[in-house]
C-alpha cells in the first residue's frame, strides 16, 4: 500500500505518455455512469470481465489463456479508461472545470486488492493510517466526503458502495453525524471560494445552493474567511462595516480555541488566570472577534458545562456588568476603589486595593500586606494618575478619617489637592466581587496571577456597553496569547 500510495504521489504533477493504445481513449464515461455500465444486466458479459484481465492485457499487451473472443471485445472496450504507468495500472477520470469549457482528466491509482481497499478506507475515513492525511482534519468523515476523497487519488470498482458499507459499521460515524454534516457544508464552501472547485458528483441545484451560501465567505492567502456584518454606532441602521473572522474548519483546533479563550492552553496557574474561566457568553464573544464556524455558542457551551470549576458556582460566568454610571461619559473620568482582604501568601500579602474605571470597566489593582494609607495613595498616584490622568475618586466602604488620610497623601504626591470622596456604588461591588472571586479560586498564588486576571477582565466583553475595556481605552483590539502561539498550527490546518 505505501509503495503504491508513493508512487501516485511522485507522479502526481508529474507530465505522461499515454500506451499506444491511447488514440482510442476518445470518451471516458464519468464515474456514475461507469458504475451503471459495469453492474447492468443488459450486457452480462461485462460481468465476466474483472480488473485482473485489463490489468494483464493494459500492462502486458495480452489475454488471458481461453477467454472467449466475445470478451477480448468487452475487455478491449472496457480498458479504454486505463493506462499504464512505471509498472502501475492508472484510472483516466474526466471532470468538469469550473467557469471552463471543456473537460478535466484525473489519474487514479487503481487498487486491486480488497484488503487494500479496506486500508485505504479506513485511512481515509478515520485519518488513522500511513497515507499522509492528518487525523485531526480527516477524522471519521461521512460516506460522500470519504468517498470522494478515495476517488481524489485511487479508483477500484465500486467505490461507493464498499464506503457506504464500511461507515454503516462505524458506530462513532452514527454519534457525531450532525456535526459532520456542518463541517462538510463547510468544507464544500472552502473548496469553492479558496480552491474554485466543485465537489466530484454535485448536481446543478447542489452547485446552485453552493454558491449562494459561499457569498458571505472570501479567500485570503489561501484562507477561508466570513464575513460578518455589523451595524455602525450612532447611524440609522443602513451602514454596516464588515469584518473577516478566520474560519476554523477542524474540530480539534475549534475545541482549542475554546479552552485557551476560556482558561488558556496549558496546565498552570498563569496561564488559566490569562481567561479566568470566563462565561458563555464572553467567551463566545471573544472567540467571534476573530474566528468563525457554525454553532460556536453550542460548543462553547458544551465545554463550559464540564468545566469543574465553572460549575462550582463561580459568580465570575453568571455576573452582570450592570448600567452605566450616569456621572461617568468618558473613560477615566471617574473610579471606584475597594480594599478587600485576601487569603494570606507566603509573601506576607493580605489585601488588594482594586480600582475600576465606572464607564469603560477597566481594573486596576496591586497587592498589599495592610490597609496601609500610604500604600493606597501611592498606588492611585503611580497605577492611576500617572497612567491615565487626574481622575475623580470614590473609595468604597471606608471612613472619613480613612479617605481623608489617603487624600492628603496624594496631594503631597501630586502637589495639588484631587477629587476624592467616600461612598458606595453597588454597580463598582459586583464587579469587586465578581473579581475578587476569580483571584480567591487561585487561593495562595493569587498575588503571582494578579496581572493575567486583570488582562482577562480588560480583555472581556461588558453588557452594559457591548465592548472590551480594553478597545474602549486604546481603541483596538488586543492581541490575545494563542493568536500568536497558534497562528502557524491554525494556519496550517486552513491549508488543507
Amino acid at each position: 500500500m505505501a509503495e503504491e500510495f508513493n508512487s501516485a504521489m511522485d507522479l502526481q504533477d508529474k507530465d505522461y505518455n499515454l500506451s499506444d493504445d491511447s488514440e482510442d481513449i476518445d470518451e471516458n464515461p464519468s464515474y456514475d455512469t461507469q458504475e451503471k455500465v459495469e453492474n447492468s444486466g443488459t450486457e452480462p458479459q461485462d460481468k465476466l470481465v474483472n480488473i485482473d484481465l485489463i490489468f494483464d492485457y493494459v500492462m502486458n499487451k495480452r489475454y488471458a489463456p481461453g477467454i472467449t473472443k466475445s470478451n477480448k471485445s468487452n475487455v478491449r472496450r472496457l480498458s479504454k479508461p486505463y493506462f499504464p504507468r512505471d509498472g502501475q495500472l492508472y484510472y483516466r477520470h474526466r471532470a468538469e472545470r469550473i467557469g471552463k469549457s471543456g473537460n478535466e482528466y484525473r489519474e487514479l491509482l487503481v487498487i486491486r486488492d480488497q484488503d487494500e481497499q479496506m486500508r485505504i478506507i479506513e485511512n481515509i475515513h478515520t485519518g488513522s493510517g500511513d497515507i499522509g492525511t492528518a487525523p485531526s482534519l480527516e477524522r471519521h468523515l461521512g460516506v460522500e466526503r470519504t468517498r470522494t476523497k478515495i476517488l481524489e487519488r485511487f479508483y477500484w470498482k465500486n467505490v461507493g458502495k464498499d464506503v457506504k458499507k464500511f461507515i454503516s459499521a462505524c458506530d462513532l460515524c452514527h454519534k457525531d453525524k450532525p456535526v459532520r454534516k456542518e463541517n462538510y457544508k463547510i468544507d464544500q464552501i472552502f473548496n469553492y471560494v479558496v480552491n474554485n472547485t466543485y465537489e466530484y458528483g454535485m448536481s446543478k441545484n447542489d452547485i446552485g445552493n453552493l454558491r449562494r451560501q459561499a457569498k458571505d465567505y472570501v479567500a485570503q492567502s489561501g484562507q477561508l474567511y466570513y464575513c460578518q456584518k455589523t451595524e455602525l454606532s450612532g447611524n440609522s441602521g443602513n451602514d454596516y462595516s464588515y469584518r473577516g473572522l478566520l474560519v476554523i474548519r477542524d474540530r480539534e483546533e475549534q475545541k482549542r480555541i475554546i479552552q485557551s479563550t476560556h482558561f488558556g492552553f496549558e496546565e498552570n496557574d498563569t496561564n488559566h488566570c490569562m481567561e479566568s474561566h470566563l462565561g458563555i457568553e464572553r467567551t463566545r464573544s471573544k472567540i467571534l472577534e476573530r474566528f468563525y464556524w457554525k454553532n460556536v455558542g453550542r460548543d462553547v457551551r458544551e465545554f463550559i458545562s464540564v468545566c469543574e470549576i465553572c460549575q462550582q458556582d463561580n459568580p465570575v460566568n453568571k455576573i452582570d456588568a450592570g448600567e452605566l454610571n450616569p456621572e461617568a461619559s468618558e473613560v477615566m473620568v471617574e473610579i471606584g476603589v475597594n480594599i478587600t482582604n485576601l487569603p494570606k501568601t507566603e509573601d506576607g500579602y493580605t489585601c488588594i486595593v482594586l480600582a475600576i474605571d465606572y464607564f469603560s470597566k477597566w481594573p486596576e489593582a496591586r497587592p498589599l500586606k495592610d490597609h496601609n494609607t500610604e500604600k493606597i495613595a501611592r498606588f492611585l498616584f503611580e497605577d492611576i494618575i500617572c497612567r491615565h490622568g487626574c481622575v475623580k475618586i470614590q473609595i468604597n466602604d471606608q471612613g472619613e478619617d480613612f479617605v481623608n488620610k489617603v487624600s492628603a497623601e496624594i496631594q503631597r504626591l501630586t502637589g495639588t489637592k484631587q477629587h476624592i470622596t467616600s461612598g458606595y456604588n453597588s454597580q463598582n461591588r459586583e464587579l469587586k466581587d465578581s473579581f475578587i472571586k476569580s483571584i480567591e479560586d487561585h487561593h495562595s498564588k493569587w498575588v503571582e496571577c494578579l496581572p493575567a486576571i486583570l488582562f482577562a477582565y480588560r480583555t472581556s466583553k461588558h453588557s452594559s456597553n457591548k465592548t472590551t475595556p480594553f478597545q474602549l481605552l486604546y481603541n483596538r483590539k488586543a492581541v490575545l496569547p494563542y493568536e500568536l502561539q497558534d497562528d502557524q498550527k491554525i494556519q496550517g490546518s486552513e491549508q488543507h
